[in-house]
């Protein structure tokens, strides 16, 4: 395959010019050339490949700079001399800008790394390899099996018990409280955090559970009868990080009494997608006990991720970290899988916008000898991006790399503290109450 690169450049031009009733302060043109470049690799007959079901693939990279939008600036000063002269008018002074805000050159992205955003890209593909795999992920079926097998030999109806009677133990258990208002309040809150924790981490993994068996049984005999499922040629697995910062400096036109205050905000996401075609071919034969296994996911991995599941605040400790994803991974097969696409993108906007200060520009024409001044507009705002983009065609997966961070999501939040408040007991729930 052929190695190609592309350089390219464009350029811009910035006018800016100031003048003062009616004559010119200045009047300039600054340019500004947006470089970029492609290297690559030709795939000759990529048409066909695709078609076929084969990578199209190849190495690619890309650094580009350019501007995404820019928006002239018009700003002006108004100074008069107070009081006027008699029998003549007052002395005044207007002052007038207009024009672009120069951006700034080639700028480099802020500090940081595609890490994380290959770690969440990774796990997201993993599991979507599972997913497609077997069309159900039965680790927790696995591990709860066991434990509630009695209870899907009449699915239906236990559900319709087990959601019964959680709805109604609140009501219950408030009709049946006795003692000081404050003990009842004390029991009735330590009921509402154990009710909410048997809900989350029993009911309905529970209800989930039977939703995905029996779908899996309904796959089953649908493909046993000569019925078709779609199957995905390939899947995707992306993930991001953002990092920003911002700040805000004041400056002057030159040669005029206008302030403006310019906020110049820069924003870099580090970005990672993973793409990988899955083969369509089926391992087990339909119609067998272990087509059925493979559908309900009982596989020998399965019970890697599901004894983890099961182990002690193993929930807790997946909030705070990704193991959970790397014993997914890990356990994860990947003999269907024929090609590989890594793609690792970093890319900056760097916004500027420079509004005029109204009472820095009125003190500053009155510091030229004015009575009265005043002054507003803008000078002027841009937005410029730069992007770098890498792609490999990587010959295996690995493994996501072990990641610490703290809980995003304002509900497991809530899980650790009922949990918390479920394990100090009703002497502690007034600190909640």
């Amino acid at each position: 395959m052929a190695t190609y690169t592309r350089n390219y450049s464009s350029s811009q031009t910035f006018q800016l010019k100031a003048v003062q009733n009616g004559n010119t302060l200045y009047d300039t043109y600054n340019v500004r050339d947006f470089t970029g470049s492609r290297t690559g690799q030709n795939m000759p007959g990529w048409r066909a490949r695709i078609r076929a079901g084969q990578s199209a693939t190849t190495p690619y990279t890309l650094d580009n700079y350019t501007i995404r939008k820019r928006s002239a600036g018009y700003a002006a000063n108004y100074g008069v001399i107070l009081p006027a002269p008699p029998g003549r008018p007052a002395v005044t002074r207007i002052q007038q800008m207009y024009g672009y805000s120069v951006p700034l050159s080639p700028f480099g992205h802020l500090s940081g790394t595609t890490t994380s955003a290959e770690t969440i890209a990774l796990a997201s593909l993993y599991r979507k390899i599972e997913q497609e795999t077997s069309r159900l992920n039965g680790s927790s079926f696995v591990a709860e099996f066991r434990d509630v097998i009695h209870q899907f030999k009449r699915p239906f109806k236990s559900l319709v018990d087990l959601t019964n009677n959680r709805i109604n133990l609140l009501a219950k258990a408030r009709k049946g409280l006795s003692g000081s208002p404050a003990q009842k309040k004390k029991t009735y809150t330590q009921i509402v955090s154990d009710t909410y924790l048997e809900y989350v981490f029993g009911l309905a993994p529970l209800i989930s559970d039977t939703k995905a068996i029996a779908e899996a049984y309904a796959r089953f005999n649908h493909e046993a009868s000569g019925g078709y499922i779609p199957t995905r040629d390939r899947v995707t697995g992306k993930g991001e990080t953002v990092v920003s910062s911002s700040q805000t400096t004041t400056g002057q036109v030159a040669n005029c009494a206008i302030v403006y205050k310019t906020t110049l905000k820069r924003e870099t996401t580090f970005g990672c997608m993973y793409t990988c075609g899955l083969s369509t071919s089926h391992i087990a034969a339909f119609g067998s006990n272990d087509r059925l296994l493979q559908l309900l996911g009982f596989t020998p991995g399965s019970w890697i991720p599901a004894i983890w599941e099961v182990v002690p605040w193993s929930f807790l400790v997946d909030y705070f970290t990704n193991i959970g994803d790397i014993l997914q991974a890990m356990v994860t097969s990947t003999a269907g899988v024929t090609w590989i696409s890594k793609s690792v993108k970093t890319q900056t906007f760097w916004t500027s916008e420079s509004p005029v200060d109204s009472a820095l520009t009125a003190a500053r024409v009155i510091s030229d000898g004015y009575t009265v001044g005043s002054g507003g507009g803008t000078c002027g705002s841009y937005t410029a991006v730069r992007t770098t983009l890498v792609r490999t065609v990587p010959t295996s997966l690995g493994i996501p790399t072990l990641s610490l961070s703290l809980p995003s999501e304002d509900k497991k939040w809530v899980n650790m503290a009922a949990l918390l408040l479920a394990r100090q007991g009703p002497s502690s729930v007034t600190n909640f109450g």
